[in-house]
């Protein structure tokens, strides 16, 4: 019991270090720190798998723009639709800055 509490602290420890950086460059100096270049490649290339399928484009589409696989965009749809919707609050997020900024 003891070793998931200290997991769930460094859990969130390490979202409270995310949440305290202010900038976009603030973020790539910690996530290039934190993360291998090919995780950060990967965390990437979701969120904009993500992003195409909420625009509705077919996996043929989002599989030349991003290079990831049907099997690879399947889980980040079936995560988009099972999942906790983590990625849909941060993409309608960034959707409502856009629209303040423009």
């Amino acid at each position: 019991m003891a070793l998931l509490e200290s997991l769930h602290s460094m859990r969130r420890f390490f979202y409270e270090a995310v949440l305290c950086l202010q900038t976009t460059e603030e973020c790539e100096a910690f996530f290039s720190d934190v993360c291998t270049e090919n995780e950060v490649r990967t965390f990437a290339q979701r969120f904009a798998v993500a992003s195409l399928l909420r625009e509705g484009c077919t996996y043929q589409q989002i599989e030349a723009q991003t290079g990831a696989s049907p099997a690879q965009i399947s889980r980040v749809k079936r995560c988009m639709q099972h999942g906790n919707q983590g990625m849909a609050l941060a993409l309608s997020r960034l959707k409502q800055e856009g629209e303040k900024d423009g």
